[in-house]
């Protein structure tokens, strides 16, 4: 009987042990061109669940827009698996892309890296990381290319009683051409950010230097939804 309550309350007290967090992000725009109407829809989050010193991330950031016809159809996600202390991350990085205005059908990034991090509760959190990643991406033409890339990533919250702003930058030069380099960047103002439904003020960016189409950006307005235990 004992041996049996033993191998009842061990799971218990490891589920309670279990954090995560939910953060998602739901934005749009709706507006007329040159072309005619446009609707610009955006969807973005940071997801994360930590068991003692190791955690799962998973941040995907989606957009798409009709002017009329579909002219953006992006869709990126990383997948961070975590060792984690007080100050600092180890880490490893998996990163899936695809995007309809380039021509990319899956763009794949797999690497290492670790970072630190400072942080005041309620005040705000810095974050820097490095990590060094391998890309192989393939076009909708059936042409590959490959490349190894620096990973830089800064991340700034900083949280005040009505407003919050967070900005993530990532800055992925190749090893070898400075000139050929990838920036992402997602910032974002939200009000009332001790609300669990939030409105936002969203701005994403990507830069892809050596694409005929080397911009997307967007800035749209919507909801931030944010559920943690």
């Amino acid at each position: 009987m004992k041996l049996l309550l033993l191998f009842l309350i061990i799971p218990i007290l490891s589920f309670t042990q279990v954090k995560w967090s939910l953060d998602n992000t739901f934005t749009g725009v709706y507006g007329t061109t040159k072309t005619g109407n446009q609707l610009t829809l955006t969807a973005a989050g940071t997801n994360s669940i930590d068991y003692k010193k190791f955690g799962f991330d998973y941040n995907p950031t989606y957009i798409i827009q009709y002017s009329p016809e579909l002219t953006n159809n992006e869709y990126l996600s990383r997948q961070n698996f975590r060792f984690s202390q007080a100050n600092y991350d180890a880490f490893i990085t998996h990163t899936f892309n695809y995007s309809f205005i380039r021509g990319i059908s899956s763009d794949n990034f797999i690497g290492i890296g670790g970072g630190i991090k400072r942080e005041k509760k309620d005040k705000f959190k810095i974050s820097l990381s490095y990590a060094i990643l391998y890309q192989n991406t393939q076009f909708a033409n059936n042409a590959i290319k490959e490349y190894v890339r620096h990973s830089i990533r800064t991340r700034i919250k900083l949280t005040g009683v009505k407003v919050q702003f967070i900005s993530e930058v990532y800055y992925q030069p190749t090893v070898s051409d400075f000139n050929n380099y990838i920036v992402n960047a997602n910032n974002q103002l939200i009000l009332f950010p001790k609300n669990k439904v939030n409105l936002t003020f969203q701005d994403l960016i990507s830069y892809r230097s050596d694409s005929p189409s080397p911009m997307i950006h967007k800035l749209t307005v919507g909801m931030k939804i944010k559920i943690t235990k």
